[in-house]
């Protein structure tokens, strides 16, 4: 592929940047019911004057077919770009308000995962991982804007790459700024041919890219999978750079395995424990959002989870925990506390849509795996030594 700078395809000069004519009409392969949600949702005009964020999802897609075959993709990537511009903005029906005089869609990202998550799961020609890169743009599709606004320091970047894939993030931001009508476009263009044709490269220079970050972790023995994790809360990049260049022997195998589901209790899932993990240890944590649940009860309920973990991990017990696991602090608390013990820890992140569960659920359990649920963002990959994606 001919480029003028390395990770900006040249399509500035041969396409029009600036789009002042409606989107054509057309079907997106979302449910009616969605798609009622999109046309009843309106944006800010200064930067949408497009309109509904229907209007802006076909003109997002319109680039995505204009330019999808510039970038450097391959096809399942293309196909992950392909959703991510029909997915990314369905989060903005859930939390759009009139703030101030304007339409503010402000945590629409965080909103739009579980909603994007739900359908698809019901789209059996993707791959585990292409719904996790589908959903990774979702839920961080403004960053490069945003800290480009912002002004954001390289290493900010730099960890954000151990958590999605900034050559695919700088591309999707690329035609989800075209794909709308405001004043300020030209100024974010800049922002964003800075972030693809400067940032993702040095990234990729000095941190390497996402295909060989992902391999390191995978290879990495327990002990450097433990630094890595610790590297990214330091406020020194170089430690992190470090890591990955350098490799440590499995010289002390993990002292127990403790394994973490991340999703609400139901029959199908205790079904599924009884069948697949008939020898674990199960601590069953609950809810943490109980009302009422005080600061006190709730640093009481951490020190049982942690007693547990203390007494059933020795002597190489295989440990299960479940319950509401939504609260990254109460997570990362727990996973570093096995850290600490010599454990190895495994996410289970399942692959089952919300609405199979419903017709199994007793109508007082549903409100609150409803709203675990919606509130439960994919971990970070480094987050636990190993995350699986298992089907209930």
């Amino acid at each position: 592929m001919a480029n003028e700078i390395q990770g900006l395809p040249v399509y500035a000069k041969s396409k029009p940047l600036f789009m002042t004519t409606p989107p054509i009409e057309k079907t997106l392969p979302i449910p009616d019911e969605l798609i009622l949600k999109l046309k009843a949702t309106e944006q800010n005009p200064r930067y949408h004057a497009e309109g509904n964020v229907y209007n802006h999802t076909l003109l997002v897609l319109q680039q995505y077919e204009m330019y999808a075959d510039t970038f450097e993709v391959n096809p399942a990537e293309k196909e992950v770009l392909y959703w991510a511009a029909i997915l990314h903005d369905v989060g903005k029906p859930e939390v759009t308000q009139w703030v101030d005089g304007r339409w503010s869609a402000r945590g629409h990202e965080v909103a739009g995962v579980p909603v994007a998550r739900e359908f698809l799961l019901g789209q059996p020609q993707l791959t585990p991982a292409q719904r996790r890169d589908i959903l990774d743009l979702v839920r961080w599709h403004h960053v490069p804007m945003r800290w480009g606004l912002r002004d954001t320091p390289l290493d900010a970047y730099k960890r954000l790459a151990t958590r999605i894939n900034p050559r695919l993030l700088g591309y999707f931001a690329w035609i989800d700024t075209l794909g709308r009508i405001c004043e300020d476009k030209a100024y974010i263009t800049d922002i964003l041919r800075n972030f693809n044709t400067h940032i993702v490269p040095r990234i990729h220079l000095e941190t390497g890219d996402w295909d060989s970050i992902c391999a390191i972790y995978q290879q990495a023995s327990v002990r450097q999978k433990n630094a890595l994790w610790q590297s990214l809360k330091q406020p020194d990049i170089r430690l992190l750079e470090k890591l990955l260049t350098t490799r440590h022997p499995q010289i002390h195998p993990p002292v127990f395995d403790c394994t973490i589901l991340l999703t609400p209790a139901s029959p199908r899932l205790d079904s599924w424990i009884s069948t697949h993990l008939p020898d674990r240890v199960r601590y069953d944590a609950g809810a943490w959002d109980t009302p009422g649940l005080s600061t006190k009860l709730r640093a009481a309920a951490l020190r049982m989870i942690e007693h547990f973990i203390s007494v059933y991990g020795k002597g190489e017990r295989k440990l299960l925990l479940t319950g509401d696991f939504t609260d990254s602090d109460t997570r990362h608390r727990i996973a570093d506390f096995v850290r600490h013990q010599g454990g190895y820890i495994r996410y289970l992140v399942p692959e089952s849509q919300m609405g199979s569960l419903q017709t199994e659920t007793a109508p007082e359990d549903w409100e609150a795996i409803h709203r675990i649920w919606h509130r439960l963002e994919w971990p970070h990959p480094w987050e636990a030594h190993e995350t699986v994606q298992v089907t209930l």
